[in-house]
């Protein structure tokens, strides 16, 4: 099997065309030929994420949150900022506690895993957000194709150590003032700081 390159080297246009034609190639539309089958089919919780995000938000406290975030979100993203660290800061002011199970460590390790990612989140010890913020579009590389190669990756060592992955991953990527989501349907890997 061909080794594919580290998530930062993947990144690079250059790079990943050339991987893509590959065998095993990472199913996330670059290019769009490149799929598989609907997340909403892969595991529950896609399918109930994409029923919830057809309703409207609840008339609570999470949903008056979710609406400050989104608020904060549109207000500030479409700002200049002077590198990643930067914009990625005010993208975690603005989610709060939000998302409460925000780790601080930027590694992922397990399962012989050792890469890094712009931030990790996590449930019950799972990993269950990997985000990776760029300044702006198209400076140093691309973030989405950087945060599903690092997924590729932790499923990769879990294959090599006979490892079944269980736990269902959100991708995030925060590209200048846009974002988008990939989704990940497993993964059994823990963070640690």
């Amino acid at each position: 099997m061909i080794s594919k390159p580290s998530p930062s080297a993947y990144a690079d246009a250059s790079v990943w065309k050339d991987f893509q034609t590959l065998p095993r190639p990472i199913l996330y539309l670059r290019p769009t030929e490149k799929h598989g089958l609907p997340l909403s089919l892969l595991h529950q919780i896609f399918s109930q994420f994409q029923h919830l995000s057809c309703k409207p938000l609840p008339n609570s406290l999470d949903g008056v949150n979710a609406l400050r975030v989104a608020w904060i979100l549109c207000s500030r993203m479409g700002d200049a900022f002077s590198d990643d660290k930067a914009r990625s800061l005010i993208f975690d002011e603005a989610l709060g506690n939000f998302l409460p199970c925000v780790e601080g460590s930027r590694r992922l390790e397990g399962n012989q895993l050792n890469t890094e990612a712009g931030r990790v989140y996590r449930m019950n010890g799972r990993c269950v957000i990997i985000r990776e913020d760029r300044v702006e579009m198209g400076v140093a590389g691309d973030p989405y194709t950087k945060v599903a190669r690092t997924y590729d990756l932790a499923c990769e060592r879990m294959e090599i150590n006979g490892i079944t992955p269980d736990a269902p991953v959100f991708l995030l990527c925060v590209m200048g003032e846009y974002s988008c989501s990939l989704f990940a349907p497993h993964t059994d890997f823990c963070l640690k700081d």
